[in-house]
């Protein structure tokens, strides 16, 4: 068990076996309807390393961190939003719910202009558009 996560957490996260899987994953705040959105090969251990540094209090994005200190763990959920195998095509995944998504996001700007980015790229229509 992770010495920094609290017993009742690690059983959350327990709960969501989808999450061992590779894709795009989502961290909702249901108190105010923000989330995070990321890739991950396996991202139920990508969340547990989200849940970890929340816990320590270092997390990369400190608006997250704010509301995970307010709201605590109880607030947030996990979801994943697409499985996707290949790697190349869980970045532009990625990119297209960032940028597309219409989501209130906790991720950086830079990030979000980078996704930006990538659904302008004519890879996105190979890895994405073919399956909206």
């Amino acid at each position: 068990m992770h010495p920094e996560l609290h017993p009742n957490q690690l059983k959350r996260i327990y709960r969501y076996p989808e999450l061992k899987a590779s894709g795009i994953y989502q961290m909702l705040n249901m108190q105010n309807g923000k989330c995070y959105v990321g890739e991950a090969e396996w991202a139920f251990y990508r969340v547990d390393t989200h849940m970890h540094l929340l816990n320590r209090g270092k997390h990369s994005s400190r608006l997250m961190q704010a509301d995970w200190v307010e709201y605590g763990a109880d607030a947030f959920t996990f979801v994943l939003l697409r499985s996707v195998v290949n790697r190349t095509a869980r970045l532009y995944w990625e990119a297209h719910y960032i940028a597309l998504g219409g989501f209130d996001l906790y991720n950086n700007q830079q990030e979000i202009r980078r996704c930006g980015f990538m659904v302008r790229r004519a890879e996105y229509n190979t890895y994405v558009q073919p399956y909206l």
